[in-house]
């Protein structure tokens, strides 16, 4: 079974050209997909955006695990995403949304 680490925050829209190629948010999202492949674990990640709202548009950023253990070390590393996104996107983190997933087992009776 694989675990998902969520972290979500909303962009008003005066704020999208951050997501643009070379501007901070869309860098500091690519950093974090270069720098995770070398966690133990790790899967894969992604980093999306809304399109379903012009008011305000929800940032996403998930990462995908092997082992819970892979997560919760995450967790407690230094490079988890919400410092990171803390650091460098200029975001708090009462602004930000983390959840975690398990994945619903295929094979399940």
């Amino acid at each position: 079974m694989a675990f998902i680490y969520e972290v979500s925050f909303y962009l008003d829209p005066d704020q999208l050209g951050n997501l643009q190629m070379g501007k901070s948010l869309e860098l500091v999202l690519s950093s974090l997909r270069a720098l995770l492949p070398d966690s133990p674990g790790y899967i894969m990640s992604r980093g999306i955006f809304s399109l379903d709202s012009i008011e305000r548009t929800r940032v996403v950023f998930y990462s995908v695990w092997d082992q819970w253990s892979d997560l919760e070390a995450h967790r407690q590393s230094g490079l988890m995403e919400t410092r990171v996104l803390e650091q460098f996107g200029n975001l708090r983190e009462k602004e930000m949304t983390i959840h975690i997933y398990g994945e619903i087992d295929p094979t399940f009776p």
